[in-house]
């Protein structure tokens, strides 16, 4: 046994012996490659970068893949390819993307446009008409059916005037001793004015109704469609536009776009309407009774215009200041919310309530420069209504009935009411928008 152990444990040490002499482990030093030479990396992409492989017949360009992989010397083989070298910051992305628009804007004649973010673009009267292309056929009906009544509904309170002025007629003719009226006489044409009065009630309170729930429920729809016509044209812009636009900015435009769309549709259009009519309508009741009279006082209508001109840009140029503000307090409140562990875990809170206030504090510090505005806004209007419609009409109106030129009162009364109203009502599609 021991003698059978002693020769298998000589023949393994053998064949080990040969393995090892035929197969060595290092390289000999003539194999090892010098600085000198290129490296094995170098010819083998320079072999594949050759050669164009196929698969199944179609054949695969390697070349553009290789070169970009390729070191451009041995002594740097780690080098980063140009794909590497891109910007990838959220603010580098936004410079980029303003760039390209730029650019874009700039037409073959060498005269650059505007970019469709400019604040002019936003004014244009055509983006306003554009709001109501958002309506379907049921939504345009209902808006006309609420542009008429709110036509009709101006027009009811000059006519008011008109019944009043007919009973203040009647009451000065039936103590009139040179009248000849008699008391049935009085009494029917009084009975006949208040059932006009009446009736002319009845019928504003509803045209006025249905003015307000029409606008109200086409706002409504318009201000819905906008908003899914506006998260579709957000969801079809690139990721890297998308991760430019701070945290909530996207939720604060849209609401309070909303918001502006459903308060300019639903009310102030609706008093645009009512004010233009009331207008028209009194002026040409006035221009009936006594061109003159009616003449005179419109003195207040020009003046009113000639002032809002000058303050209507600097008010809307201050709304738009608090809207701005408005809308980064709206950002950081969404930035804080969306990542509340995170600030809680930083102890940042306090430092993110303090940015929520500062912005808190300088939209209530721009709102508070527009009262000035709206106060030289405000004040030639009233004068113009009180001091100059109201009491030069009463004047110059006593003065004609002085001098015979007006027969009675009915028609002082009726001119004097209808420019005042005129004056006063004409303020309001101004302010509107």
């Amino acid at each position: 046994m021991g003698k059978q152990n002693r020769n298998l444990l000589h023949s393994y040490s053998s064949k080990h012996e040969a393995t090892s002499t035929e197969e060595p482990l290092l390289a000999e030093e003539d194999e090892i490659p010098k600085e000198d030479d290129e490296p094995i990396w170098t010819s083998a992409v320079a072999t594949n970068s050759a050669l164009e492989h196929s698969f199944h017949g179609a054949s695969l360009q390697t070349e553009a893949f290789m070169s970009e992989i390729t070191p451009s010397s041995a002594s740097s083989p780690t080098e980063c390819p140009s794909s590497a070298k891109e910007p990838l910051l959220a603010d580098e992305e936004g410079e980029n993307t303003e760039t390209a628009e730029v650019d874009q804007a700039v037409q073959s004649d060498g005269v650059k446009k505007k970019p469709f973010i400019s604040p002019e673009y936003r004014l244009a009267i055509s983006h306003f008409t554009r709001i109501f292309s958002y309506t379907g056929r049921n939504d345009r009906l209902m808006l006309l059916a609420a542009a008429v009544a709110s036509i009709l509904t101006g027009i009811t309170l000059p006519l008011m005037n008109v019944v009043f002025g007919e009973l203040v007629g009647e009451f000065s003719a039936f103590y009139n001793p040179d009248s000849g009226e008699t008391k049935e006489a009085f009494i029917h044409a009084i009975n006949r004015n208040v059932i006009y009065m009446l009736c002319l009630f009845v019928v504003r309170l509803f045209l006025d109704y249905v003015a307000v729930l029409g606008f109200r429920m086409v706002s409504i729809r318009i201000s819905a469609t906008m908003r899914l016509a506006y998260l579709n044209s957000l969801f079809r812009q690139p990721i890297s536009v998308l991760d430019t636009l701070p945290s909530g900015q996207t939720a604060a435009i849209i609401t309070i776009t909303a918001n502006i769309l459903q308060l300019g549709i639903s009310e102030k259009l609706s008093m645009f309407i009512q004010s233009m009519s009331l207008t028209i309508s009194a002026l040409m009741i006035a221009f009936y009774y006594n061109w003159l009279l009616a003449l005179v006082t419109c003195s207040g209508l020009i003046f009113i215009l000639a002032s809002y001109p000058y303050t209507v840009p600097r008010l809307v140029e201050g709304l738009k200041q608090v809207e701005e503000a408005d809308r980064a307090s709206s950002s950081v409140a969404s930035e804080a919310f969306s990542s509340i562990r995170m600030i809680t875990a930083c102890e940042a809170t306090d430092k993110m309530a303090k940015k929520y206030a500062a912005w808190v504090q300088e939209s209530k510090r721009r709102g508070l420069l527009m009262s000035s505005v709206v106060a030289i806004q405000q004040a030639p209007v009233f004068f113009a209504i009180h001091a100059r419609t109201f009491s030069l009409s009463f004047w110059f109106a006593i003065k004609l009935y002085l001098d015979h030129e007006i027969s009675n009162v009915r028609t002082m009364i009726m001119s004097a009411f209808s420019s005042g109203v005129s004056s006063s009502s004409v303020t309001d599609p101004l302010a509107a928008f």
